[in-house]
């Protein structure tokens, strides 16, 4: 993976953990954790070959690479991010990796302009949670697509049934410090009920709802998963003064502990899976 220059980013200023090179890894291993769910999901929306893709909320791109070798020569896929970073790494990636069916434009979800009546498929994953109100994006979204064309998300369904076992109160009070974070920011975390009414008002007919959540024990990339976003952010929730230095502290050195029992093991946050076709 190509560095991020410093140069080309606006830590904190896009993205809630940033856009430098840390999160730029993290965002990437973490789409290694959700690409069977996301793999599925496609097959599910009949994402072929020579099919044209929206990839909203693309960041560097990881979804849109791989949506680009399934639609082909002969297909398109459009990401669209409001990160300049992020759509300068995935721009500057698609020429090396010589993809020439891939369009990645910097924007804000409110200011993104898309053709009417051209896109086959839409995807997107954490992208509507983050936004105040979000109707507006998901008109567009269904404006840009074809007659019976789908539009699916994967978003937070229940962001506080995340669980850590053996339960320790160190956890559970930078998970509760999570919770408030989401609370006091734009947007609402647990988006995936709410985009069955969201899709209706657009037009777009319920057609696939699913939950997902994962399993993993110490090692095991779905434990690794929110390791690394705890990480991160637990410096922002000092920054924000949810948490103090000694409550990051305590939090990594029982995090250590766990790491080490064989017992140990995490339940994600429930995410929610929902697919509308444009009537």
């Amino acid at each position: 993976m190509s560095e991020l220059k410093t140069e080309d980013i606006n830590k904190g200023e896009d993205y809630i953990l940033g856009s430098d090179q840390d999160e730029l890894d993290r965002l990437g291993f973490q789409h290694k954790v959700w690409s069977t769910e996301a793999n599925a999901l496609w097959l599910q929306m009949g994402i072929g070959q020579g099919k044209n893709v929206l990839d909203l909320g693309c960041g560097p791109g990881f979804a849109s690479f791989d949506l680009s070798m399934i639609v082909g020569a002969e297909g398109h896929v459009h990401g669209v991010d409001k990160s300049p970073g992020y759509i300068r790494y995935a721009s500057q990636q698609a020429l090396v990796r010589g993809y020439s069916n891939l369009t990645f434009v910097e924007a804000d979800f409110s200011e993104m302009s898309l053709q009417e009546n051209y896109f086959d498929a839409a995807y997107c994953r954490w992208a509507l949670c983050w936004q105040e109100d979000p109707q507006p994006v998901v008109d567009t979204v269904a404006k840009s697509l074809k007659t019976g064309g789908l539009f699916g998300a994967q978003e937070y369904g229940h962001w506080g049934s995340f669980s850590v076992y053996p339960e320790r109160p160190e956890i559970r009070k930078v998970i509760e410090a999570c919770r408030e974070s989401w609370r006091i920011m734009d947007g609402q975390i647990d988006m995936g009920p709410r985009l069955v009414e969201k899709f209706d008002k657009a037009g777009l007919e319920v057609v696939h709802m699913k939950p997902l959540a994962k399993f993993g024990r110490p090692g095991q990339m779905p434990w690794q998963w929110p390791s690394t976003f705890f990480r991160i952010y637990t410096l922002r929730l000092i920054e924000i003064g949810l948490l103090n230095a000694q409550d990051r502290q305590e939090f990594l050195e029982v995090w250590g502990q766990l790491e080490k029992d064989p017992q140990a093991f995490v339940v994600t946050p429930m995410m929610m899976e929902v697919v509308g076709k444009k009537r």
